[in-house]
């Protein structure tokens, strides 16, 4: 594997007889090589810390061949010296006197030998195929130290030995490489993803879950592997430019937090900072526990959720929506709009297949606007059904915010002795208020009281407050 290769066809009548045949310029090999993600840096240098210093021996010139091995001459003789100054140590020459006298007592054969402590190098040759590696540090040799910088050091030897960033006339080769970010902080993720990228002059195919890698390579060259049915899928079949063009959309907002969604299966997503901090403390305090289940909580930060759904649905990663029942006047007019269902019928248009149900519920769907500030029960009638629709397609609406919800939700006496308040029936607009004063510092604060607890929702259909 660590080699050089030579490639060639021959013919003729007999063994003997064969000659090579001059093959078409254009024809190259195709090979295959292999990185685990188990990496033994040690066994590695011994299989080929050897063939490296065997290359490098090969390209010296004459003047270095000659200094070497003036060198090496001087090794032999300290070699000697060495092994002679060992030997004579007490403890050295105490240590083998009983192991020997034993090994005599067992066989014959021991007669004519004496077992002794080495330093493991007869000869200069011996001596130098079997160095170590360390690291210098003001001059002082220290072992190498860490898995991370193992790693490194590992994946750098490989691809020197197996000269990445050369080309080959006779021969195109593919390099798959297992989760090259193992023991890495992820600064030098980051940095081992521009290595791999810019450094391998052929195809490389890797695996990884390091959001920090994913980030650093082309959308167009990401492909996500999912579990669907017992079976391992690809979305949308591989490599794809519909996930090239959803990323271009993203833009700027392609962060770590969004990047950790490729490797989810389900990802909530939620309006703000506020909902981001809530929920994640509302499955603590219920006992879901969204690392195992591999779900993330994505908040879409005023961007709007078009450009996050595009990404996930591209990738084929399963979404939730939950999004406030807004309901806004219009400009210059007495009249109002469902902004909230508006919002998911969006969603519902540009990302979804036709339901039969919710088809029928459009039909009315210009009832939505131009709606007077006393809602009449028809058109109530009509948000409660497209409610329940959405709810079917993943899509969740707050009765009106979240706000709102949680006072009143099980919560609200704890929201009262969180603000200091007697329940009065004047109490809700102030408390609401202060909770929307400054949505996430509040919402921090709250669920970080030790009055708290979010486990009495988990008695109660929340389903409104998801």
């Amino acid at each position: 594997m660590t080699g050089e290769k030579q490639y060639h066809f021959e013919a003729g009548i007999s063994p003997k007889d064969l000659e090579e045949i001059k093959g078409r310029y254009y024809l190259k090999t195709l090979n295959l090589k292999y990185l685990a993600s188990t990496r033994d840096l040690n066994s590695f240098i011994k299989r080929e810390r050897k063939n490296l210093l065997v290359d490098i021996k090969k390209n010296r010139t004459p003047e270095e061949t000659v200094y070497d091995e003036k060198y090496l001459d001087k090794i032999d003789k300290s070699l000697d010296i060495i092994n002679k100054r060992v030997s004579n140590l007490n403890y050295v020459k105490k240590a083998m006197g009983n192991i020997n006298d034993e090994l005599k007592g067992l066989s014959f054969h021991h007669l004519s030998q004496k077992i002794e402590f080495d330093v493991g190098a007869w000869d200069s040759s011996h001596f130098v195929d079997n160095l170590n590696l360390v690291s210098k540090v003001r001059d002082k040799n220290l072992s190498i130290s860490g898995d991370g910088r193992s790693n490194q050091l590992f994946i750098a030897l490989w691809a020197n030995r197996n000269e990445v960033n050369k080309d080959h006339l006779l021969e195109v080769t593919f390099y798959c490489i297992e989760e090259p970010e193992a023991h890495l902080h992820p600064h030098q993720q980051r940095k081992l993803a521009g290595y791999l990228s810019n450094n391998i002059n052929s195809q490389v195919i890797l695996t990884t879950h390091s959001p920090q890698i994913a980030e650093e390579f082309p959308p167009d060259s990401i492909i996500r592997l999912y579990n669907k049915d017992l079976k391992t899928k690809a979305a949308l079949d591989g490599c794809h430019s519909l996930i090239n063009d959803s990323f271009v959309k993203f833009g700027h907002r392609m962060s770590i937090i969004p990047a950790e969604a490729f490797f989810s299966n389900v990802v909530l997503l939620v309006e703000g900072q506020s909902e981001l901090l809530f929920y994640k403390a509302l499955a603590e305090s219920i006992e879901i526990d969204l690392d195992r289940m591999n779900i993330s909580i994505l908040m879409v930060d005023g961007v709007g959720f078009d450009y996050y759904i595009d990404v996930l649905s591209n990738l084929e990663i399963d979404f939730v929506v939950r999004t406030d029942n807004d309901f806004f006047k219009l400009p210059k007019k007495d009249k109002y709009w469902f902004a909230g269902i508006k919002r998911c019928i969006k969603i519902y248009k540009t990302f979804y297949e036709e339901e039969e149900g919710m088809e029928d519920l459009l039909t009315q769907e210009n009832a939505l606007t131009d709606v007077p500030l006393d809602v009449t029960q028809d058109i109530k009638e009509l948000t409660v059904k497209l409610r329940q629709e959405l709810e079917q397609l993943s899509m969740f609406l707050a009765e009106k915010d979240l706000e709102h919800d949680l006072r009143d939700s099980p919560v609200s006496g704890q929201l009262e002795k969180y603000f200091g308040l007697l329940f009065e029936e004047n109490a809700d607009p102030e408390i609401i208020k202060e909770m929307q004063k400054k949505k996430a510092t509040f919402m921090f604060n709250f669920i970080n009281d030790p009055n708290t607890d979010l486990s009495v929702l988990k008695t109660i259909h929340w389903q409104n407050l998801c």
